[in-house]
């Protein structure tokens, strides 16, 4: 893919991840390959690459932080329809580093179980159910199982229990 054909963030994406496959078979953002990445197509931006591929400790003095560097995505993504051909290839670096949402473990929904039986006052099927109606649905359109989360609900009890 040729950096002229950037025109949208989508093709930025797209260049983006074309761009790392060719660098390497895992397609892993690497420090060497974020460097060259950068020299050659986003040189405006020397501060958020220095962010990004430093490593832990603390950063100089008036030197962005790891995390201002990928909180500065929201500010990119506002101003999308505007952005040039360096913004978009940013906005797909930085959305590389976005955390994605936590996996779902026993606890985590035991622990939802508990919650909306304190709230509502009603038994751990009842919230259950509850659950089933009112939870967000991933990106495949999957929801949750009400008879999984309670048996969760119970498994993560159980467990408890005995320590």
């Amino acid at each position: 893919m040729n950096i002229a054909e950037v025109t949208n963030a989508q093709t930025a994406i797209y260049f983006v991840g074309h761009y790392v496959g060719l660098q390497n078979n895992e397609n892993r953002l690497t420090s060497p390959i974020l460097k060259k990445l950068f020299e050659e197509h986003i040189p405006s931006y020397p501060h958020i690459l220095s962010a990004l591929i430093r490593s832990s400790g603390r950063p100089p003095s008036n030197a962005w932080t790891k995390q201002q560097a990928i909180d500065y995505f929201g500010s990119v993504e506002a101003n999308l329809k505007s952005a040039g051909v360096e913004e978009l290839l940013l906005y797909a670096v930085l959305m590389r580093y976005q955390k994605m949402s936590e996996p779902v473990t026993e606890s985590s929904m035991a622990k939802a179980v508990s919650r909306v039986m304190l709230e509502r006052n009603c038994t751990a099927a009842a919230a259950a159910q509850y659950l089933v109606r009112h939870w967000k649905r991933d990106k495949d359109q999957k929801g949750i199982n009400a008879q999984q989360l309670l048996l969760q609900y119970r498994r993560y009890r159980a467990k408890q229990d005995k320590n």
